[in-house]
């Protein structure tokens, strides 16, 4: 790098070391005099990716993110008198966005129960609030109910 004319910034520099061995992930690496330590997981265009490339990581970040965001537009959608459900569609688009990105990358790890669990929950909060349903209704029917 130094040939090229290039210097990395060891106080941003992030290592993770992706293996699905089961090996010890956490180690220190000495750069330049300065001691890096190893990540459990590195956020790479958007994408979280962990040591074992489980992706578990990246579905609990989205799943915390959309948490928040759904939070935030249900202020501002009341049960009864707000909008109409298409409008709510629409500004629950905003979430589902925010959940399936870079689908193409994790979608195998569906196939894990937790994980489905995990973003299922995640989806329904958004749905209840589009069919302004209550949290007694059965998640396949609140789904249909929103389309």
């Amino acid at each position: 790098m130094e040939e090229d004319g290039l210097t990395p910034s060891l106080q941003k520099t992030e290592i993770v070391v992706l293996t699905t061995k089961r090996i010890e992930t956490c180690i220190q690496l000495n750069v330049e005099d300065e001691m890096i330590q190893t990540q459990k997981a590195v956020k790479h265009l958007g994408i979280y990716m962990d040591t074992k490339l489980t992706l578990w990581e990246h579905i609990q970040k989205a799943a915390d993110k959309v948490v928040k965001t759904t939070t935030g537009l249900s202020r501002l959608m009341a049960n009864v008198g707000g909008p109409k459900p298409s409008k709510r569609r629409l500004l629950m688009s905003v979430t589902t966005s925010i959940l399936l990105y870079g689908t193409e990358i994790w979608a195998d790890a569906l196939r894990i129960d937790k994980y489905r669990r995990r973003m299922a929950g995640v989806q329904r909060l958004g749905v209840q609030r589009v069919a302004c349903s209550y949290r007694t209704v059965s998640e396949p029917a609140v789904l249909v109910i929103a389309g």
